[in-house]
């Protein structure tokens, strides 16, 4: 793993049987958490240059936590367990704060991704359920649930704020959906970016432009502008 300004973060563990599941910095680039299968959130601070432990934290549960995410918007950090829940933790090294504030049961299948939506303000996730699901960590309420439009679990989801803001999502598929999360009530789906051959393995935006890459196994790639949706 490498850090912005490409140091290398070493992280020693007795139990070489470990694994990291998730490396996610925060805001100011100066926190960094790294999920293990020990139930344990390790939280490194880089101070003066250094990168040093700061605090453990026990994820508690009786099931491991395999995604962690940071939320510069929301100024939150999440993660999600073999349980199926999404837990929020409250995690600042400069007021001492290391505590959960919520674990909520989503989805019925594993949680895949989880990305920030402006509009409405609120978190959208994925799971291996087939669903999307916005929620609104403020109010701890469920805004809406996409599902029926992926014939497999969901995978891989990127959120786009600019030209309308769009959630693309892609699963096991052939191709990927598109999404208008601001439509809370009508028809929120857009239609479908199908043009692959094979299922699609990488999903991916370039901030500020009109264009969503997709990725498929035969390393065809395609670019696709967004705007015509």
């Amino acid at each position: 793993m490498r850090t912005p300004s490409d140091r290398v973060l070493s992280i020693a563990h007795q139990d070489l049987s470990k694994s990291y599941y998730s490396f996610g910095p925060q805001g100011t680039d100066a926190v960094y958490g790294v999920l293990c299968s020990d139930r344990i959130l390790y939280l490194y601070i880089r101070i003066r240059g250094r990168i040093e432990l700061f605090h453990k934290v026990d994820t508690g549960g009786a099931e491991v936590q395999t995604k962690l995410w940071f939320l510069p918007k929301h100024k939150v950090w999440l993660t999600a367990g073999k349980d199926f829940k999404l837990r929020q933790w409250n995690i600042s090294p400069l007021a001492d704060k290391k505590e959960m504030i919520e674990a909520v049961q989503l989805h019925s299948d594993l949680i895949t991704d989880c990305v920030e939506v402006l509009s409405p303000f609120c978190i959208a996730t994925c799971s291996l359920d087939r669903s999307i699901v916005l929620y609104d960590l403020k109010n701890s309420e469920v805004l809406r649930r996409f599902s029926r439009k992926h014939v497999t679990g969901v995978r891989r989801m990127v959120y786009m704020k600019d030209f309308g803001g769009m959630i693309i999502s892609a699963g096991f598929e052939i191709f990927a959906n598109v999404w208008g999360p601001q439509n809370l009530f009508g028809n929120a789906h857009l239609g479908r970016l199908n043009q692959h051959r094979a299922p699609i393995v990488g999903l991916d935006i370039v901030a500020g432009r009109p264009f969503v890459y997709t990725l498929d196994q035969t390393n065809e790639l395609i670019v696709w502008d967004i705007r015509y949706f």
